[in-house]
């Protein structure tokens, strides 16, 4: 897989895909572990040791220091089953046809956060509205209409000092958003230009 993407590795979240937090994945190619020092030494990850030198268990044991944390990975593993059995495709094609909508009814209205194609962000709205902090949007909307989106830098401090902007408001659609959401959403953010 990694070979058709053209990449070295790949990392995801759980949280990201309905998963316990704190749970994800590192995928790589064999020979790339087997040049990599695990970060921690511990019980699973040696096969023997001595007081001045140790021999490391096989790959990937020697990554997996300590007691793992085997309820979150069965909940990660439980989450990627129900993903498989909604459909990847249809996650996608949700995701897309609600920003869409969002986009074309308040792209020319906010600071739009990235591209204007919905099909670059496809789950992605971030935004800002003049006069307003990120910030006082997240906790208006919530307010209002319990609407919970995220406020501030999303832990990229550096872009966006980069850009000069001091954060964004960013609506994060998945495969429990619909049209209603979406419209209840759009009628909020009409208010607060307005």
């Amino acid at each position: 897989m990694l070979c058709k993407l053209g990449i070295d590795f790949l990392a995801f979240s759980g949280h990201k895909i309905l998963g316990p937090t704190g749970t994800g994945a590192l995928v790589t190619k064999k020979e790339l572990l087997e040049k990599i020092e695990p970060l921690n030494i511990g019980g699973g990850t040696v096969v023997d040791s001595w007081y001045d030198h140790y021999k490391y268990e096989e790959i990937p044991k020697r990554f997996e220091a300590g007691l793992q944390d085997y309820s979150g990975i069965i909940g990660l593993g439980e989450a990627i089953n129900y993903l498989k059995k909604v459909g990847f495709d249809y996650v996608e094609k949700n995701d897309l046809r609600l920003n869409k909508i969002i986009t074309e009814e308040l792209a020319r209205k906010v600071e739009l956060i990235g591209p204007e194609d919905h099909r670059l962000r496809p789950s992605i709205f971030s935004f800002n509205i003049k006069g307003f902090s990120s910030h006082d949007v997240a906790g208006i909307l919530n307010s209002s209409r319990n609407i919970c989106i995220r406020s501030g830098a999303h832990c990229v401090h550096s872009w966006f000092n980069k850009h000069g902007l001091k954060g964004s408001a960013r609506v994060s659609l998945y495969l429990y958003n619909n049209e209603d959401d979406v419209k209840i959403f759009i009628e909020e953010i009409k208010k607060l230009i307005k």
